[in-house]
């Protein structure tokens, strides 16, 4: 994120970084209070957000003229070495998926990978609190896992939803590469938490996801975070919190 001119802030995308190929610590070339040079490239008057670019224009020549009667006029630039291979056939109907919009070139950004069809979470917009989901284990550390959907949206499955005990060694349960059952506990800011315990993974009782869901007399399932003398707290999706007290009857101990 760049501020400019004093009272205001664009971003600029990682294709439009001063590098046409950035690399993967591409993040070490800049800092806080860095000056650089930025074109601005649209702005979205509804949004009001700002998208500049520190790439150098190019200048083609010979560059190859196709005129499209629906879409306009585009032109076919040289490649180096060899021209990119075409995979589908001029105005075939395909299937795909659109990932992103680049608002310089008026186009979207799409995949044609079957993968990306399979399942019902396409992106981030799809995942729904409660919702079973399958995914791939890619990354198992001390905090937990980071699974990925086949559509590429990847999720945070933390330690202590590991499995339905403690675990200390996370690697002993999971393997990376493995293809196992999810629950999704919540999506917030783009960040997916699912669970694997089999309680939750299984249950065929009622989500409560909102306070509006937790309605009298519900049975349901929830696990719990916080064990104090006088009771314990339970979580349920998407960050709903209960508290469950505990009172004495007939002189025996009881939960309520």
């Amino acid at each position: 994120m760049l501020s400019f001119l004093t009272y205001f802030t664009g971003t600029v995308d990682i294709f439009h970084l001063q590098k046409a190929f950035p690399t993967s610590n591409w993040k070490d070339d800049y800092n806080q209070n860095k000056k650089v040079n930025a074109r601005i490239l649209f702005i979205d008057p509804f949004t009001r957000a700002v998208g500049l670019t520190q790439s150098s224009p190019y200048i083609f020549d010979h560059s190859k003229v196709i005129v499209d009667r629906g879409f306009g006029l585009l032109l076919e630039v040289p490649t180096s070495p060899i021209p990119t291979p075409k995979i589908c056939r001029s105005r075939s109907h395909v299937r795909v998926q659109i990932l992103g919009f680049r608002h310089l070139e008026g186009l979207a950004m799409g995949v044609l990978k079957s993968s990306a069809f399979e399942g019902s979470v396409f992106t981030h917009s799809d995942v729904k609190p409660g919702m079973v989901v399958r995914a791939k284990v890619t990354v198992v550390d001390n905090f937990g896992a980071i699974v990925q959907f086949p559509s590429g949206v990847k999720s945070l499955c933390p330690l202590r939803h590991i499995s339905e005990f403690e675990i200390a060694k996370p690697r002993k349960k999971f393997q990376v590469g493995a293809e196992l059952q999810f629950r999704v506990l919540g999506c917030k800011s783009k960040r997916i938490t699912v669970t694997h315990k089999k309680a939750l993974v299984k249950s065929k009782l009622g989500i409560v996801s909102s306070y509006a869901d937790a309605t009298g007399g519900l049975i349901t399932h929830g696990w719990i975070t916080k064990i104090e003398n006088h009771g314990c707290f339970v979580r349920f999706y998407n960050g709903v919190q209960g508290f469950a007290s505990r009172f004495y009857r007939n002189g025996r101990q009881a939960w309520q």
